[in-house]
């Protein structure tokens, strides 16, 4: 019924309000209820990476739509996906305890990167109160007073850069959502071609005489 770029980027256009509106909501209350960092470009920040991270999770759910044919077998097959991901985005997982064989799966973790990305604006930069350490796993003299400290010893991200990993987010919401495109369009139904001829009237209107196939089936 429609050109398929029409109708894709329609349907990303419509998605953009709907998904963006409650994000920011949402993101509002989360981070003054949590009580995260203060200041407006650490919240506008935080805002601008989720509503980033969600639309490249909607571009892998695009894709996954437009490669099955069954409305069932999209939903089942996202959290699967998805799981994937987010074992992989370093919040579960240490990096360094990421196998050799699977680490590959890290660098296209959307979630690694917005993760990364939100603790970088929370922590890089922060000091704190120091507190005793209460665990084995905190030794004597550990340093909680600078988030940047934190964010080296104990994450790892001290090479983050969010602009970096926003840009990473940025090619793989490109990627996903040219790759979804790419299959919608090799999948998309094929119709035969038709072709106009003299008018002709019918019933008290003009019509297009239509040319019909050899077997003379009627339209």
């Amino acid at each position: 019924m429609y050109g398929i770029l029409p109708y894709y980027l329609a349907v990303f256009l419509v998605n953009l309000p709907l998904e963006m509106i409650p994000q920011i909501v949402y993101g509002s209350i989360v981070y003054n209820m949590a009580n995260l960092r203060g200041g407006f470009e650490h919240f506008a920040t935080y805002i601008g990476i989720l509503i980033l991270e969600n639309f490249v999770g909607i571009g892998l759910g695009m894709i996954l739509s437009a490669s099955l044919r069954s409305v069932e077998m999209a939903p089942q097959l996202a959290p699967a996906c998805v799981i994937i991901f987010l074992m992989f985005s370093g919040y579960f997982l240490n990096e360094d305890s990421i196998p050799v064989y699977l680490e590959w799966l890290k660098y296209i973790s959307f979630i690694r990167y917005a993760f990364q990305a939100l603790c970088v604006n929370e922590f890089d930069g922060a000091y704190f109160t120091p507190r005793t350490p209460t665990t084995s796993a905190c030794p004597t003299g550990t340093d909680f007073s600078s988030g940047t400290v934190y964010l080296d010893k104990w994450l790892n991200f001290s090479d983050v850069k969010i602009s970096m990993n926003c840009v990473y987010l940025g090619l793989e919401l490109f990627a996903f959502n040219l790759v979804a495109f790419a299959i919608l369009y090799l999948r998309k139904p094929q119709f035969l071609s038709i072709s106009g001829g003299e008018p002709v009237q019918v019933q008290g209107h003009v019509a297009t005489e239509i040319d019909q196939p050899e077997s003379k089936s009627t339209v």
